[in-house]
């Protein structure tokens, strides 16, 4: 499960960073490619361009994408673990 965490948390950041010039080092996660584009359509005196727009429908896409992964990890994996702690708990706390 940890390994799955991570690799969501590689796709969606740079876990890799360490400072602002290790974005030259590292592949961008998809947080610097919204950054980025935000930043650009900001200082924009007109509405974004097409590719613009474009690359916002596939990036949100991605995310929305991995969102989905991390949603169905934790209502399975993660809620499975919990579980499992919490049983555990019950148990201890009955043997004390």
């Amino acid at each position: 499960m940890a390994e799955k965490l991570t690799a969501l948390e590689a796709i969606l950041v740079d876990i890799h960073r360490e400072s602002d010039r290790d974005v030259l080092r590292n592949p961008a996660g998809l947080n610097d490619t919204l950054l980025a584009l935000i930043s650009t359509v900001s200082v924009s005196d007109a509405a974004p361009t097409k590719s613009a727009a474009a690359v916002a429908r596939e990036t949100m896409a991605r995310v929305d994408g991995e969102i989905g992964k991390l949603e169905r990890l934790a209502a399975t994996e993660v809620a499975a673990v919990n579980r499992s702690v919490i049983e555990r708990e019950v148990a201890a706390a009955s043997d004390a």
